[in-house]
């Protein structure tokens, strides 16, 4: 069984460090850009001295401007099958093959 929803994990440094109305914003650019590899872009880098959007790493690198003061990231990791992501995550209940971590850049 393969499916395209997302388990979301934010580390506990980018929920303590980054203010909510910030992380927000991030999360939801975060749901509305990532993709698995060959379908758009699999990471994305919040970075405050970013102007503008662009697209690097033959396309699988999103850098999106922010608010956050610090550096943050999205990643996304393909468990290769939802069996696999419920086992490693010991949640019986997912029904995703795909996490995505948010986090400080000084987390990754």
């Amino acid at each position: 069984m393969t499916e395209t929803g997302f388990l979301i994990i934010l580390t506990s440094n980018f929920q303590f460090t980054i203010p909510p109305e910030v992380a927000g914003e991030i999360i939801k650019q975060t749901m509305q850009t990532i993709r698995p590899e060959g379908k758009g872009q699999d990471f994305i880098v919040f970075d405050p001295q970013a102007k503008e959007l662009r697209v690097e790493d033959e396309g699988r690198t999103m850098i999106i401007p922010t608010k956050a003061e610090d550096k943050c990231y999205a990643k996304l990791d393909d468990f290769g099958s939802v069996e696999a992501l419920r086992e490693d995550a010991g949640m019986p209940e997912l029904n995703t093959q795909y996490a995505v971590t948010i986090m400080l850049a000084e987390d990754y």
